[in-house]
């Protein structure tokens, strides 16, 4: 793997939009952030992945790091919006699948409609 973080944000973006593999992705800007920890690039394509995924609290996470040391950033600010704005979606999207199913609640579909602004 490489060790150049431009080139692991890179390489990261690469595996999921054209390898459809998030699991390296992840890693790559995983240790992109350890390498550069305010590294925006890396920090905001972490926390999109986790916020594909559904796991918003890591995607939070992800981004609120980094955006310690550029909080005018604006990748993170929309990033961090995206994030707030998927989780309402899939919590209303729970909601009205409970009440339509009599309280049987089925998982959310979560689709990137921000990725290419």
């Amino acid at each position: 793997a490489p060790s150049n973080v431009p080139v692991m944000v890179n390489y990261g973006v690469l595996m999921e939009d054209w390898g459809d593999n998030q699991e390296v992705a992840v890693k790559l800007y995983e240790r992109a952030v350890e390498l550069e920890p305010t590294n925006v690039d890396a920090a905001a394509s972490l926390g999109r992945v986790h916020r594909l995924r559904g796991d918003f609290a890591q995607a939070r996470k992800s981004c609120e790091k980094a955006r310690e040391a550029w909080p005018e950033d604006e990748a993170l600010r929309r990033e961090l919006w995206r994030i707030q704005e998927t989780e309402r979606q899939v919590k209303m999207q729970r909601e009205a699948q409970r009440q339509a199913s009599g309280g049987v609640g089925h998982p959310p579909v979560v689709r990137d409609t921000h990725r290419f602004e």
